[in-house]
């Protein structure tokens, strides 16, 4: 979680609370496989992360004239960079006022493009993977001071992009039409982070007002109130289908989307959880950001803290298909994680499988199918195979799948067939299904 300079009135207590938490040092262990790549420049630094189209992470990015950014001049660019470090930067067109047009959030559109926001701008910006840039200004808000600060961005089930602005909910086309929901408390308690739920809907966090809030695309909110202290910040949807979400005041929150909230405390003192990412391993990955650790917390609730690596306090979070990337600074770092999720099998045969009549021809009972992987499927009977034509058939659909056929036959008992699937994955991750299917003793079964 970083903040763009100065605080916005969303977060003006949160940077009161500072100081507060800064009370312990915790102990610490190196998570493996971190690599952290410098980004150059006089004061640069990232402000949020998202994985790409194409397979890169893409960041916004502000950097200074001088050392310390002693002066309020800022240049701005979207950055990429892949997992072994090769950068790229587009510059964004210079903006004199003080701290710039100020790019902030990122994320992936449903056109194959980049959508980020401009804080001080006004603004939401696209930028495609080869570099071209559009911007769609916002139209004057309704709350004073006038200005929509539009925060943080995600792509909706909808194909649209929604983001949170000053007092509301923004959401704008790929076409560039924009429309506003009000989402409003009081005084500074602005919508902070927002992300796509599990149920169709939008979720997002009032980090003052210490509430969850969901709004569906046709803009009907529900407003779950948090159990204090909390601050919620980040959030993203977990493994589970769940919302998690990161509490600023030192703990990780889930919420289901039926509205049952669970708190999960941070064991060590000032760590001020931000930002918070659901990674390939089946865990939930956050940053710290006023102690400089690196947080996992399993859906279960257990939590582990590492070292965070070089730069300054680690803010933004993101995962792509091989690990976790964060911001520290002037600084991303990548964790490479190994899948841990193993293939979806579908296709089985459903419970109470029957064959009939018993006519000696073969029955087509199954298309099998894995998300991923190799698949292997196998049939036993409860009967010894006799002469002549097999009972079963076992064969590839050309599409990937596997056609199963049974052969309706039995021998004055019932006959079961157990037809059993298993998928291997690439990084080791097995699935198993079974299923039976009877040729019944006689039509009454």
């Amino acid at each position: 979680m970083v903040f763009p300079l100065p605080c916005r009135r969303a977060v003006l207590i949160l940077c009161a609370l500072i100081g507060a938490l800064l009370v312990a040092e915790p102990s610490r262990a190196q998570p493996p496989n971190i690599e952290s790549f410098l980004i150059p420049g006089d004061g640069a630094q990232v402000w949020q992360l998202a994985p790409g189209p194409d397979g890169a992470i893409w960041f916004t990015l502000t950097r200074c004239d001088e050392p310390l950014c002693v002066t309020t001049v800022r240049h701005e660019f979207i950055g990429r960079i892949t997992a072994d470090g090769q950068l790229t930067e587009f510059p964004l067109p210079f903006d004199p006022q003080p701290h710039g047009s100020g790019p902030f959030g990122i994320t992936a559109g449903s056109d194959g493009a980049l959508w980020f926001t401009l804080i001080r701008g006004d603004a939401i910006g696209r930028i495609t993977t080869s570099g071209a840039l559009t911007f769609f200004p916002l139209p004057p808000s309704p709350f004073p001071p006038g200005d929509n600060a539009p925060y943080v961005i995600t792509a909706g089930p909808d194909g649209a992009l929604w983001f949170t602005q000053a007092s509301a909910v923004g959401r704008i086309t790929t076409a560039g039409d924009i429309v506003r929901f009000v989402a409003h408390t009081g005084v500074s308690s602005d919508p902070t982070a927002i992300t796509a739920g599990p149920d169709g809907a939008l979720w997002f966090t009032f980090i003052n007002a210490n509430q969850i809030r969901r709004i569906t695309t046709a803009g009907v909110q529900t407003t779950y109130q948090l159990p204090a202290p909390c601050a919620p910040f980040g959030i993203t949807t977990g493994p589970d289908g769940a919302l998690w979400f990161a509490c600023t005041a030192g703990s990780i929150g889930r919420i289901t989307v039926g509205g049952v909230i669970a708190i999960f405390p941070v064991p060590f003192a000032g760590a001020s959880p931000g930002s918070i990412t659901s990674a390939p391993d089946g865990a939930l990955w956050f940053t710290e950001q006023f102690n400089g650790m690196l947080g996992r917390i399993t859906i279960n609730g257990d939590i582990a803290e590492y070292l965070s690596g070089p730069g300054t306090l680690p803010g933004p979070i993101t995962s792509d298909a091989g690990g976790i990337f964060f911001g520290k600074g002037n600084y991303i770092s990548h964790v490479a994680l190994g899948d841990v999720t193993p293939p979806v099998i579908s296709g089985m045969p459903g419970p109470g499988c029957s064959i009939w009549p018993p006519n000696r021809q073969l029955v087509t009972i199954a298309t099998i199918t894995a998300s991923d992987g190799e698949l292997v499927v196998s049939v036993a009977s409860s009967d010894t195979q006799g002469p002549g034509a097999p009972d079963f058939v076992v064969s590839p659909d050309g599409s990937g799948g596997v056609v199963v056929q049974l052969r309706a036959e039995r021998r004055g008992v019932a006959r079961v067939y157990t037809v059993t699937a298993t998928a291997t994955d690439a990084a080791g991750n097995v699935a198993q299904a079974t299923s039976t299917c009877t040729v019944p003793a006689n039509q009454g079964r």
